[in-house]
């Protein structure tokens, strides 16, 4: 064999070696490219389903989607459980119930939906019109990478809890809440002051009986009132349960001047944290950019309420443990007696 020849098939021997390599090669590089997010909720294999519970005015939808913005505007799904209203607003009106009586509204078709959701088939979701209070056309649905679904009852039923990965109640003080549903109904959606407060006071009830229970069963408590600290803001209180157990308790303690972030987590599986004040610019990036590298994508930081913010990025970073967590177990059942405690909650 002459040199020049031997040569030539070498170089052939290279090319075709590094042609039958590419593959693994793209892929090996579009792996390392891929969000961690994204690589979990792979692992995960279907949507990840996250409810978020709360009263009429309380600050959940704004909530939900600020999360999605968090969490990825493309990888997040929105539904609204006001969407399953089986009665409009003259129905209920006739019947003599508010939209807080699940009567209201057709809980098993939302449990079912979300169950085809989790299998990653598409939907026709049921639509509900706030501007008139009717009920209008269905419309196709597809699942996202993650799902959230927001309203008055979205983990009322052991079906619904079933379906649910992460049980939120976003619970403000009653003065909050009063001020929040004034401005949204009053000064944004143009409805009497007086009629509003009459509605109210009917509905306490009916948020006593079918709404808060919801609360004892979240995973996650959002519970807020006026600060403390001399701010024009809102204290908030993250009560979590069902954490990942601890072998030791954990605290934290960021306080300063004008901020406080306190945080304990027990060894139980439970979790307290505490935020008050104006959170310093280092703690608002510091957590942003945490969740930056593990999404892809960068937070937007609201500023309406810094220490909702703050809330946030905390809830949103239980997400993302909960997913990698899901990920990770998925080829190991939850243990029978686990699985029968949480469905039971």
């Amino acid at each position: 064999m002459s040199t020049s020849y031997g040569h030539r098939w070498m170089r052939a021997l290279v090319v075709a070696l590094a042609l039958a390599l590419l593959p693994a090669a793209q892929a090996l590089a579009q792996q390392a490219q891929t969000a961690p997010l994204d690589r979990w909720l792979g692992q995960l294999g279907r949507p990840y389903v996250i409810g978020i519970a709360g009263d009429s005015g309380s600050g959940k939808s704004t909530f939900a989607e600020n999360l999605q913005k968090t969490l990825g505007p493309d990888r997040v799904k929105i539904i609204c459980v006001d969407d399953y209203h089986r009665l409009d607003r003259q129905g209920r009106k006739a019947a003599g119930v508010t939209a807080l009586n699940p009567v209201a509204t057709d809980l098993a078709r939302l449990a079912r939906d979300i169950g085809t959701l989790r299998t990653g088939k598409s939907i026709m979701k049921p639509r509900y019109d706030h501007s008139n209070g009717t009920i209008a056309m269905p419309e196709p649905f597809a699942p996202g990478k993650i799902i959230i679904v927001e309203g008055l009852h979205p983990f009322a039923t052991a079906e619904l809890r079933k379906q649910i990965d992460l049980a939120v109640y976003f619970d403000p003080t009653s003065r909050v809440k009063e001020a929040w549903k004034i401005k949204r109904d009053v000064e944004e959606r143009g409805h009497s002051l007086q009629a509003l407060r009459k509605e109210m006071r009917e509905r306490k009830p009916d948020f006593r009986a079918y709404v808060e229970p919801q609360r004892a069963l979240a995973d996650v408590l959002v519970h807020f009132d006026r600060s403390s600290g001399g701010v024009e803001d809102l204290a908030v209180k993250l009560r979590e349960q069902n954490l990942q157990p601890t072998d030791k308790r954990i605290r934290v303690n960021q306080s300063g001047a004008d901020y406080v972030l306190r945080a304990e987590r027990r060894r139980d599986g439970r979790g307290v944290v505490t935020i008050d004040g104006k959170p310093p610019e280092t703690a608002m990036a510091r957590e942003s950019a945490l969740l930056s590298r593990i999404s892809g994508v960068a937070p937007v930081i609201e500023r309406k309420s810094e220490t909702l913010d703050v809330a946030r990025l905390l809830v949103a970073k239980r997400v993302v443990r909960e997913i990698a967590r899901a990920g990770r177990d998925t080829a190991r059942p939850m243990p029978a007696r686990a699985q029968a405690a949480r469905l039971a909650r």
